[in-house]
C-alpha cells in the first residue's frame, strides 16, 4: 500500500473564532490533515467557532494546542511556511514558489506541517526562518492577500486532487437516436410557431450543433425531448381553444 504523507495545517496565532472554525471545515472537506493552533487567541469552544466548523467537530475537538512555533514543528519532517508578502534578493527569506510546487511531496512518507500566518500581518522572518520552503498563491498585485480560510483551502485542495484523483459517476451518454428524436422534436416545434422557412436549416445546424457539443446524458435528452413536446402541446392547445 503506498504511504503518503501525513499533512498538518499549523495557524499562527489566529485572531477569530470564525476562520478557525471555517479552516477546520475545509481540513474536513479534504480529510488529509490535522489542525495545530500556536499561541491561539481563539475559544475552540465558542459557539461561532462550532457553527463556522459545521460537520468539523471531530477537528477543533482533535486540535493541538502549542505556545510557540518552535514547538509545534519539531516532530515535522519539512515545514511549509505562506506569505503573500514576497521577497527578492534583499528578502531571501521571502523567496517563495507557487503552490503547485508541492505536488512532488505527495510521493513521500512523512510528516509536513503547513503554516499559515494572523490574518492581519501573516508570518514574520523570524518565522519564516523556521521553515523550509516558503509557499505564496498568486494573485493580482492591486490586492495580493487573500483571506485565511481560502488560502488554506487553494493549498489544500492543490495536494488533495494529487493525492485523490477525480474519477466522476457514471452516466450513460445520450445516443444518436436520442438525439435524432430531439432535433425532429424541435424541427417540429418550428413549424408549430411558423419559423421562417428559409431560416429553419440555420436554426436546426445550430441546434445539432448545441447537442453535439453538449454531451447530454440520455436523462436529460429525454427531459429536454419532453419539454419540446409540452411546449407543443401548449402552442396547440392556444391554436384550437375549446368552445
Amino acid at each position: 500500500m503506498k504511504q503518503i504523507p501525513r499533512f498538518h495545517v499549523v495557524l499562527v496565532e489566529p485572531k477569530y473564532e470564525m476562520n478557525v472554525g471555517a479552516v477546520a471545515r475545509v481540513i474536513k472537506n479534504f480529510d488529509m490533515c490535522s489542525l495545530v493552533l500556536v499561541n491561539s487567541k481563539v475559544d475552540l469552544d465558542a459557539e461561532i467557532t462550532r457553527r463556522f466548523a459545521m460537520h468539523a467537530q471531530e477537528v477543533l475537538n482533535t486540535a493541538e494546542i502549542t505556545f510557540s512555533l518552535k514547538s509545534a514543528i519539531e516532530n515535522m519532517d519539512l515545514a511549509i511556511g505562506t506569505t503573500s508578502n514576497i521577497g527578492g534578493d534583499y528578502n531571501l527569506r521571502r523567496v517563495a514558489v507557487p503552490p503547485e510546487k508541492l505536488v512532488p511531496l505527495c510521493d513521500y512518507n512523512g510528516e509536513i506541517a503547513i503554516i499559515f500566518g494572523r490574518e492581519d500581518s501573516g508570518l514574520t522572518n523570524a518565522e519564516l526562518e523556521h521553515c523550509d520552503v516558503v509557499v505564496t498563491i498568486p494573485t493580482a498585485s492591486s490586492y495580493s492577500t487573500l483571506n485565511l480560510v481560502n488560502a488554506v483551502a487553494i493549498v489544500l485542495y492543490i495536494l488533495y486532487r494529487t493525492l485523490t484523483p477525480f474519477t466522476p459517476k457514471k452516466y450513460r451518454l445520450g445516443n444518436r437516436m436520442e438525439k435524432q428524436v430531439a432535433l425532429n422534436v424541435f424541427m417540429n416545434l418550428l413549424e408549430r410557431i411558423k419559423y421562417p422557412v428559409h431560416k429553419q436549416q440555420i436554426a436546426r445546424t445550430v441546434f445539432k450543433n448545441i447537442l453535439g457539443r453538449s454531451y447530454l446524458t440520455g436523462r436529460e435528452l429525454h427531459t429536454l425531448i419532453g419539454l419540446l413536446r409540452r411546449i407543443i402541446s401548449f402552442k396547440d392547445s392556444e391554436s384550437h381553444p375549446r368552445l
